[in-house]
């Protein structure tokens, strides 16, 4: 039996089967409802920072005429959509009247012309943007990251790393790389310690790693310096970035670094004290835990055969023997100097390097380490200076959480336009994440969006005020008053 109601404002309404006892209907007369609604957070976040402002004036406008946009105003639209998890330029024409995102902006709800259209999406990124614009926001991230220092530190660790960025058709600049086995880009990325993005440099797929990464220094190192002139500055990289000329450069300039150097045959050729390291790491192993369980012939079929056991076992049985099998490691440092290279290619002098020597049940493996520290003991600077580096990785993993690979703009320059817009959502989301308690640890930037950004919400605007109405069932309510007492948002009691 089809039941007849009365339409909402002459809207056709949808009638559901869902309930016995009462009527479900359904219509779009809602209003003004977002299911952004934490983006107004954002929004009061850009009235303190003025991140994205001064971003979009560091750039260069050329328009002339009548101008129905401002710079920061396309700006905070494209990086806004970008946080809440629209990374693409058609997502402006479908959150065009979005009541969250025109808030944010200090935008009317009742906004005619609503936020700005894909069209001019496009052309601010492949017109407006071009290799000068793109370099002078680059270089407006550094001035950003200092001017957000209220004291000297005494100490910043710059984290370089490339990362595969797979190509979205024949972009130009993309390229197969072996390694990855894609056609992609190569971006160089650089954090510091504590995950700020100071840089994002698009390069091409077929870029080697360490190349630009001396200029690139050149102008962090410099502007850091300009305003902290004691400042101790610390290069970490991996082993692709292991060039005379990235050492040479940071000795000549005070720069100190510890790189991961690349050695072929496991590297026990180079020190003889390396072959002693592993043979007393050996001796200590056996000492602890008897004879080595995977190696030989069949060493590889044993741990197989033990992983397929580990499988069969109770979640506690399992967990016991995981923590037996990797305790089962006698680790040895050392520390050497040698010098490099052959011909043209030998580095001009001996270098200090680390040696990391681990045996496990599958043998022994060694880790070197190129570095100018001099005098400092190996174990501390591999455990807590080098293997902090495994937080960069966690960074770059919440890059890529906001869609940053999506570069399928057919102008090389808009491409690098899109990482940097990548890059400042990635800073207002990381600010956000900085006013949280450091008793809820680490939150990624995937989960900053969901427990902060995509909140369904009713937004209504009277002669007086706007009210934003959040639904009562949001499981984070107390962090979202969490973050608005930050924000200072809440009035204090008197």
């Amino acid at each position: 039996m089809v039941i007849k109601g009365t339409p909402t404002q002459g809207r056709e309404q949808i009638y559901f089967r869902l309930r016995k006892d009462k009527l479900v209907s359904a219509d779009f007369s809602g209003g003004r409802i977002t299911g952004i609604g934490g983006i107004p957070l954002l929004g009061e976040l850009e009235k303190t920072t003025k991140m994205v402002e001064g971003a979009a004036q560091a750039v260069i406008d050329r328009r002339i005429g009548r101008i129905k946009f401002t710079m920061p105003q396309l700006f905070l639209q494209r990086v806004l959509l970008i946080c809440a998890g629209y990374e693409d330029g058609i997502d402006s024409n479908y959150h065009r009247y979005d009541p969250g995102i025109l808030l944010a902006l200090g935008l009317r709800l009742d906004n005619s012309d609503g936020l700005a259209s894909q069209s001019t999406i496009s052309v601010l990124e492949t017109q407006r943007m071009n290799g000068s614009n793109c370099y002078r926001l680059a270089r407006y991230l550094v001035d950003y990251y200092v001017s957000t220092k209220k004291k000297a530190p005494k100490r910043i660790v710059l984290d370089f790393d490339g990362s595969c960025f797979p190509a979205h058709g024949d972009q130009p600049g993309t390229a197969y790389r072996g390694y990855y086995e894609t056609n992609m880009y190569f971006p160089l990325l650089v954090f510091d310690q504590d995950g700020w993005l100071i840089s994002a440099i698009l390069r091409p797929g077929n870029h080697a790693e360490a190349k630009i990464t001396v200029s690139l220094l050149k102008r962090i190192v410099g502007r850091l310096r300009q305003n902290w002139p004691g400042i101790q500055v610390v290069l970490g990289a991996d082993a692709g970035f292991m060039n005379p000329k990235v050492y040479e450069w940071c000795e000549s300039n005070s720069v100190q670094y510890l790189i991961r150097l690349k050695v072929a045959g496991g590297g026990g050729g180079l020190n003889s004290d390396t072959k002693q390291y592993l043979k007393t790491a050996k001796r200590r192993f056996r000492k602890a835990f008897g004879e080595e369980r995977f190696l030989g012939r069949d060493g590889q079929q044993k741990r197989n055969a033990f992983e397929t056991q580990l499988k069969m076992l109770t979640k506690e049985e399992r967990k016991e023997k995981l923590i037996e099998h990797r305790t089962r490691k006698i680790r040895e440092f050392g520390a050497f100097y040698y010098q490099a290279g052959k011909g043209s290619k030998k580095w001009n002098k001996e270098r200090r390097i680390i040696a990391v020597c681990d045996h496990t049940d599958t043998g022994p493996k060694t880790i070197f380490l190129v570095t100018n520290f001099e005098y400092d003991v190996p174990q501390r600077l591999y455990e807590d200076l080098y293997c902090q580096r495994g937080n960069a990785e966690l960074f770059i993993r919440d890059l890529k959480a906001l869609k940053a690979t999506k570069l399928s703009c057919s102008n090389f320059s808009a491409n690098q336009a899109r990482l940097l817009y990548h890059a400042l959502a990635y800073l207002m989301l990381h600010q956000l994440r900085l006013h949280l308690p450091s008793s809820m640890g680490r939150q990624s930037l995937k989960s900053m969006q969901e427990k902060f950004i995509r909140i369904a919400a009713s937004i209504k605007e009277s002669s007086r005020r706007v009210t934003i109405q959040w639904t009562s069932f949001w499981q984070w309510e107390k962090l979202v008053m969490y973050l608005a007492r930050r924000l200072r948002l809440i009035p204090q009691a008197p």
